[in-house]
């Protein structure tokens, strides 16, 4: 009958499988689709590449900084003091990675280089953030408003903090063992190169500052324990403790890299890193390819049993 629907796959047997030959006559016959799909497709990524904000990468080379032996010394104490817990210093270097995505940093960006003004809207005249305008904002704040999430306020360390996180990357080195890459994108190449700079000397600053107020506390504490303690050898072993911590709080003012040490860098891409030309064609070449086949098996009416 004419209103009859009728599968342009007919089963090729009594299974009622389609043949790998069906396929491809389906394919062969709808071909004029698929190659309209991925030319859209290829339009579309051109015009990505056209109007796209090109992205810089910028890239800074470190490596850990000489180990602290704290915590040998520390532990040496708990052992000599029964009942007393010492605090466990870990890896300046393993600090300095989560630093670097921490608000602690944030904190002391906005502080030192006024980070947020730099990476948010920020009105110089007025003295305040504000939010920006456009289609995508009026739809965040309808979105925030139906699902009953609080509205715009303005940015603060912790915003700062996931900015960060979203835009710095810490990847080990495959060239050679112990070299870490830090890397920020950026449209603005000054920017992505100082940022880079302002993070890796901001970490530096507040995990020596952190180092310095530890070693001060045991320098206290000990002092004021080796006034009380009777026991020879407990004392000659608090006083070499005593020497380490001095030499640790020492140390913390030398104006060298404390949790990493830089070995490259910062350096900045000559050329936009995003987007990138071969990948956009790829994924546009791919996408219109998938989006024609999908499109002519819908036609077909491809029906398993």
């Amino acid at each position: 009958m004419p209103g009859d629907y009728e599968p342009l796959f007919r089963p090729a047997d009594s299974t009622g499988e389609a043949t790998l030959r069906d396929v491809w006559t389906a394919l062969w016959d709808g071909r004029r689709t698929i190659l309209g799909t991925t030319a859209i497709c290829l339009l579309l990524g051109f015009l990505w590449l056209l109007f796209a904000t090109p992205q810089y990468t910028a890239r800074l080379q470190v490596a850990s900084a000489s180990p602290s032996n704290d915590s040998q010394g520390l532990s040496q104490l708990a052992a000599l003091l029964p009942g007393r817990q010492a605090e466990q210093a870990a890896d300046p270097f393993a600090e300095y990675r989560v630093l670097l995505h921490s608000e602690r940093l944030a904190r002391h960006l906005n502080a030192s280089q006024k980070l947020g003004q730099r990476v948010f809207p920020y009105d110089a005249d007025g003295g305040g953030y504000y939010e920006p305008g456009g289609p995508v904002t009026w739809a965040r704040a309808a979105l925030r408003w139906i699902v009953g999430l609080p509205g715009w306020s303005p940015p603060d360390d912790a915003a700062l903090a996931e900015y960060l996180q979203a835009r710095i990357r810490v990847t080990d080195s495959g060239e050679a063992r112990g070299i870490h890459t830090v890397e920020f994108v950026h449209p603005d190449r000054a920017f992505a190169r100082d940022l880079l700079s302002w993070v890796n000397q901001g970490a530096d600053a507040v995990l020596r500052e952190a180092h310095r107020e530890r070693a001060e506390r045991y320098i206290a504490f000990l002092t004021r324990e080796l006034q009380q303690e009777q026991n020879v050898e407990t004392r000659a072993a608090m006083r070499a403790l005593l020497l380490d911590q001095t030499r640790q709080r020492m140390m913390t003012n030398v104006d060298v890299g404390y949790g990493a040490r830089i070995v490259d860098g910062p350096t900045v891409s000559p050329r936009p890193t995003s987007p990138s030309l071969g990948r956009t064609l790829l994924i546009a070449l791919a996408t219109g390819l998938g989006l024609g086949i999908v499109i002519v098996f819908v036609r077909a009416g491809v029906r398993r049993p």
